[in-house]
């Protein structure tokens, strides 16, 4: 049923309806609160609603762990960090990432210069 559930949340995100996919990722944790996937995209859409705080919270859980959807946790982590202010935290989080070999490398790298050319 969990993964029904996502698999439903994932229309709403497809058509960019983020309360909606929210609600429904949030169903789906409720079956199963270790599934990565739906916590990922829980995240991600909440930092898409500009909700960095809760974001944040969903995406560390996302990125501490070992899934597949590890490394691009981390560097969504990244931005709900800078969205939050916190340049010095984002900032560790890609430098961790850029250590790594895999495809988030190099866009941490970049985002990385992106953000030491900012004036804050």
């Amino acid at each position: 049923k969990a993964e029904v559930q996502f698999q439903k949340a994932m229309e709403s995100y497809v058509a960019r309806d983020y309360p909606l996919t929210i609600a429904g990722l949030r169903a789906a944790l409720d079956r199963d609160p270790a599934a990565a996937a739906p916590r990922f995209f829980l995240g991600a859409c909440d930092l898409l609603s500009d909700n960095a705080v809760d974001g944040a919270r969903e995406l560390e859980r996302v990125a501490a762990g070992d899934s597949p959807f590890a490394p691009e946790a981390r560097f969504d982590l990244a931005k709900a960090y800078l969205m939050q202010g916190n340049k010095d935290q984002a900032l560790a989080t890609l430098r961790k990432l850029m250590d790594v070999p895999g495809d988030f490398q190099e866009r941490a790298r970049q985002l990385t210069a992106r953000i030491a050319a900012l004036p804050y």
